[in-house]
């Protein structure tokens, strides 16, 4: 799943949060992608390694306010808790930088679902 879907998906689970990854039900970005992946991690990075180009240090300008982050991870967060994108609103700006392909790493094919299944 491409992260993107992830937060997307993640937002429509609870209400949003700001300057934590979650509290009770309530996710920022980062979680709302780690809540729809299966992944309750306490910590973002953990997360978002599920998809590694996000941790890749790199000169990516804020929409917003044209600040510099230099992963796109701490842009996602900086955009939650600074400028207090929707979730929505910042999945929309992920699909304009990720990977056209999503990352496969950590995720089960629904061939590997259906086998457990079994």
């Amino acid at each position: 799943m491409k992260l993107s879907e992830a937060i997307f998906l993640g937002s429509k689970l609870g209400p949003q949060c700001f300057g934590v990854l979650r509290i009770d039900d309530a996710t920022c970005a980062v979680g709302a992608a780690g809540v729809a992946m299966g992944n309750r991690s306490k910590d973002a990075w953990t997360i978002l390694a599920s998809w590694p180009w996000t941790t890749v240090t790199t000169e990516i300008k804020c929409p917003e306010c044209e600040d510099i982050c230099f992963l796109v991870g701490g842009l996602i967060t900086h955009l939650n808790d600074t400028h207090s994108w929707t979730r929505e609103q910042i999945a929309d700006w992920v699909a304009t930088v990720e990977p056209s392909e999503p990352e496969t790493q950590g995720e089960q094919t629904d061939v590997e679902a259906f086998e457990r299944a079994q």
